[in-house]
């Protein structure tokens, strides 16, 4: 068994490498009550806490502008970065070259392009027309996290669809 902390290296490593591996997470909750949690996608979990949120009629409407569209951009940049890892690794490259383009993309949109086609700049516009999830998907990952959004929980599914659509290119 490898224990780990939430920015090791090694979850990714195993997700862009397609190692053998399933990765959980043991957390302690309220009154010290421990749960097992299943962190072999990472994207999942923030979509499953992104949707948590968006029905929660108990959580403000100013928490929810805010969090459902950052934890969607946050799943659509993890499955970018798996799949751009994954097959930069496969071809070859160091890690630390791997690390360098991705941090070079700064731009959410820049980054899912590095997944779709890093050697071709107009893939990612190619691939946003795709389907209307990953359309809107960019739309709440680049303009929503600053003007909100409508429907948190048509943002969500979008989200859902544009990320499974995206993990497919690996």
């Amino acid at each position: 068994m490898i224990v780990f902390t939430h920015d090791d290296r090694l979850p990714s490593a195993i997700r862009s490498t397609r190692a053998p591996a399933h990765i959980i997470e043991i957390v302690r909750g309220p009154n010290s009550v421990v749960s097992v949690i299943d962190s072999t996608r990472p994207a999942d979990r923030l979509l499953d806490d992104a949707y948590a949120i968006a029905i929660d009629d108990a959580v403000p409407e100013e928490v929810k502008k805010n969090a459902v569209p950052m934890l969607c951009r946050e799943a659509l940049e993890v499955v970018a970065w798996d799949v751009f890892s994954a097959r930069h690794f496969a071809a070859g490259h160091a890690r630390v070259d791997t690390e360098e383009a991705w941090d070079t993309a700064t731009t959410t949109r820049q980054r899912v392009g590095l997944a779709v086609d890093p050697s071709n700049d107009t893939a990612i516009g190619r691939w946003l027309s795709g389907g209307s999830a990953r359309r809107a998907t960019m739309t709440v990952a680049t303009k929503g996290v600053h003007a909100g959004v409508g429907d948190y929980v048509d943002v969500v599914r979008s989200a859902r669809l544009a990320t499974a659509d995206l993990a497919k290119l690996t």
